[in-house]
């Protein structure tokens, strides 16, 4: 398996994260947190997910006449256990945890914070590198790759004694991305569609790479339909994902 220090070798985007602080009776504390997690926040890198952090404390407030207070009276300063829920979440999905945590949360007026986080940040873009569990040499890591993706034979550039720990891959053609893969520190790039003058730029670059052809891109149709599914269950759509079979690859091999 890759999924040690899997990272982007060609960055696109890059999501800005923010901490989100629910205050709440210790009694709705589960489903506040629930509120939360079930939306897209707590989730740490692609390892970690539902990831909160609650601390007991005192709430105290002052209903006026006006207010319909879940717990206490107008006119009467109230004091409560509460529980504040934290947990950090991307940017972009807001608007959609704010509005989930305010269904879920038993008071009239929650109070939610909402706090910029400098240091994290996901990246999303082209290809993947990341660690082998243990270094194999080019040969051993060639029949791994042909394993794999079920294939009988691939195109090979460099030298077939040279240690691979750390691989990068790009889907399709990843003629214009060797340099980002050799400044990534990839041991070997995995990718299709080489042409023969970028075969002797990676040469000169001693990157020895593995061309597989651009159909190694269907690797990612079973992991795209799970992605799909749910986003269609946050979203509450009804609908069925099918995988093509359809082999869509025009070479046939000899």
């Amino acid at each position: 398996g890759w999924k040690w220090n899997i990272g982007v070798i060609v960055p696109t985007y890059k999501e800005s994260y923010s901490k989100i602080a629910v205050y709440t009776p210790d009694f709705a504390e589960e489903s506040v947190r629930l509120a939360l997690v079930n939306n897209g926040a707590g989730k740490v890198s692609d390892l970690y997910s539902e990831c909160t952090f609650s601390i007991d404390g005192t709430g105290r407030f002052l209903p006026s006449e006006k207010a319909s207070p879940t717990i206490g009276e107008s006119g009467k300063l109230e004091e409560v256990r509460e529980v504040r829920i934290e947990a950090i979440f991307p940017r972009s999905e807001m608007d959609r945890i704010i509005k989930a945590v305010k269904i879920a949360h038993p008071y009239e007026v929650p109070v939610i914070d909402v706090m910029p986080i400098e240091n994290i940040k996901s990246e999303m873009g082209l290809g993947r590198i990341g660690n082998l569990p243990k270094a194999m040499e080019m040969h051993n890591f060639i029949a791994y790759v042909k394993e794999k993706l079920s294939m009988s034979n691939v195109r090979v550039i460099g030298d077939l004694t040279t240690p691979v720990r750390k691989v990068g891959i790009i889907g399709g053609d990843g003629n214009k991305f060797i340099h980002n893969v050799k400044r990534a520190g990839a041991d070997v790039f995995i990718t299709g569609d080489i042409y023969y003058h970028t075969g002797h730029d990676l040469l000169a670059l001693g990157l020895p790479t593995i061309d597989a052809g651009h159909y190694i891109e269907k690797v990612m149709k079973a992991s795209l339909r799970n992605q799909f599914e749910a986003m269609a269950r946050v979203n509450g759509y009804e609908v069925e994902l099918l995988v093509s079979e359809e082999n869509t690859n025009p070479f046939t091999f000899y």
